[in-house]
């Protein structure tokens, strides 16, 4: 892939690069939708919309666990206070399409996972663990700790 911090909406589309796990920026907090900055999703595909637009269809389920520990109380009780995260309101989903400006910087939005993150929820998912994923980073940091000590 060519430089990404480079690289608009559209020619992400252009570029055969999808499907891409990715870790949201704040900037997608902009765009209408569930990811909040440092959210992980895989890209699907981006796709033109019409009128310079495109959409950005993502999938959250690898990353569930991961974005329900970053998920903030942005939606209305019945008391009408700010107390709900998106999860707790209904409103979370799967499946999701962000839209986007064709000539808007994805870097605005998300970067690429690095293999060495991937790496770790996938050990994460493989172990079976009833912990969250942070409790279970904790738990392998303290060991590695424990081990160089």
């Amino acid at each position: 892939m060519s430089d990404f911090s480079k690289m608009t909406i559209a020619e992400l589309a252009q570029s055969g690069a999808c499907p891409l796990e990715v870790e949201f920026k704040p900037g997608v907090e902009d765009l209408e939708g569930y990811p909040e900055g440092g959210m992980r999703a895989e890209v699907l595909r981006v796709v033109p919309d019409g009128n310079e637009v495109f959409r950005v269809s993502v999938s959250y389920e690898q990353f569930e666990a991961f974005n329900h520990t970053l998920e903030t109380a942005n939606f209305y009780d019945n008391e009408g206070r700010p107390r709900l995260t998106a999860s707790q309101a209904g409103y979370y989903r799967q499946l999701e399409d962000l839209y986007v400006m064709a000539d808007d910087l994805c870097s605005t939005f998300f970067t690429p996972l690095d293999k060495a993150r991937l790496a770790l929820l996938d050990e994460f998912s493989e172990s079976g663990s009833e912990e969250s994923y942070v409790q279970w980073l904790e738990g392998q940091l303290v060991r590695a700790r424990k081990e160089t000590a």
